[in-house]
């Protein structure tokens, strides 16, 4: 499973066929915020292009009550740059590259790019770069990670306290947005994910979600939530799979081919800084072209391999488990298994001997007690030993 065109589509309204979101990053950014704000901010609010959330938020929060045409046009690209900096903004959301302001400049134009197609390729960007064992921060639209969470895993869902009544006209998230509990649900507790994660089976998901919700605007782009043209912003590119996840548009799941036009690291890793000179628009034109085409670019049967059967492919290259321990469990739990059919099997039987019987039940006993032993070992002995302590102080045996 993942996020994809559709949940963003739903989630948030944000349109998701149109241009790509893309423009010149080399000019003068203090020339452009005076042009496209009236108001030229000082170096400690523009620093390299990135412009602080707070000063704008401080410079722009009252709009003056005899303001004339281009005064209110210019709150409105304030607010507007405020709002897109919780979607493409750095890790700590207080900067945000004033190349998106200068997509703000028409307001015509700035309603025809694809932002919901940018943040997704915003969001991806992201998830793999936090990937990476040495990351402990992520940047981006994590909020629509979260509100995408609740709606296909009820393991994770809160409940709402007073549950909204949405008009057809508001976002699908827009619901989450009122007092929630949870009570049912763990908070902030990593090890009760991983085995929320590692446990569930095919009933505690909600594949699609929004099968009550779906009015005139939702199904208004259908046609490109299963494209496989690429996702831009600016420098990013991020392939599109939606071949992997047919289920999560009511579809049968067929076994996926590998694909053949994986990207490579001079355009998956680039990253904006200290490419102020670079006319991305031209340097990834292939992948641009290819968004022009999404309409075109849909999932059909040549993206499947029909000689190979899903189930099977997905246990020999799926991530299974999300730890290593859920995995040395699933293991035992399967040696156990096999012992006991191996057990109800001799019991059936009057024709064997010792030396038949025993040598089976030995290896896989021994098989098992391996796995513990290597289980046991992966915890660290600081965090069992914590962990005793920390019950004996409330009055419980570790």
């Amino acid at each position: 499973m993942t996020i994809t065109l559709q949940d963003i589509a739903i989630l948030t309204r944000l349109p998701i066929d149109g241009n790509t979101v893309c423009g010149p990053i080399n000019l003068i950014w203090s020339t452009e915020c005076r042009d496209l704000l009236g108001v030229t901010p000082p170096a400690t609010a523009l620093n390299f292009g990135g412009l602080k959330i707070t000063w704008v938020r401080d410079t722009f929060s009252n709009l003056p009550e005899v303001a004339n045409a281009i005064t209110t046009q210019q709150h409105a690209r304030a607010y507007m740059f405020q709002v897109l900096a919780l979607l493409f903004g750095n890790k700590s959301q207080s900067r945000l590259h004033c190349c998106f302001l200068k997509l703000l400049e028409d307001f015509g134009v700035a309603g025809e790019y694809s932002w919901g197609s940018a943040t997704l390729a915003y969001l991806y960007k992201e998830l793999c770069t936090t990937a990476i064992k040495k990351s402990t921060e992520i940047a981006g639209p994590v909020f629509i990670l979260q509100l995408w969470a609740w709606e296909h895993l009820p393991y994770l869902t809160p409940i709402p306290i007073n549950p909204i009544n949405l008009n057809g006209d508001n976002p699908y998230g827009c619901r989450w947005d009122t007092k929630r509990t949870f009570t049912h649900t763990p908070t902030h507790v990593l090890r009760a994910y991983r085995s929320n994660h590692d446990t569930h089976n095919n009933k505690q998901v909600v594949w699609t979600p929004y099968d009550n919700y779906m009015h005139p605007w939702c199904l208004a782009e259908r046609n490109i939530w299963t494209t496989t043209a690429p996702l831009l912003c600016f420098q990013i590119v991020e392939y599109y799979h939606p071949e992997r996840i047919m289920q999560q548009f009511e579809l049968l799941q067929r076994c996926p081919r590998w694909p053949t036009n994986n990207l490579d690291k001079s355009v998956h890793c680039v990253k904006l800084t200290g490419k102020s000179t670079v006319n991305w628009r031209m340097q990834h034109d292939q992948y641009y072209q290819r968004w022009n085409m999404r309409a075109k670019l849909l999932v059909g049967d040549d993206h499947f391999d029909s000689s190979v059967d899903y189930a099977t492919w997905y246990q020999q290259n799926g991530h299974l488990f999300t730890t290593p321990e859920a995995a040395a469990h699933m293991y035992q739990q399967t040696e156990v298994n096999n012992m006991l059919n191996l057990a109800v099997a001799i019991q059936q039987r009057n024709d064997l001997t010792a030396q038949q019987v025993l040598p089976p039940i030995v290896e896989g006993l021994t098989r098992l007690k391996l796995s513990m032993e290597a289980n046991i070992s992966s915890v660290p002995t600081e965090r069992v030993t914590t962990f005793g302590r920390r019950q004996r102080r409330q009055g419980r045996q570790p």
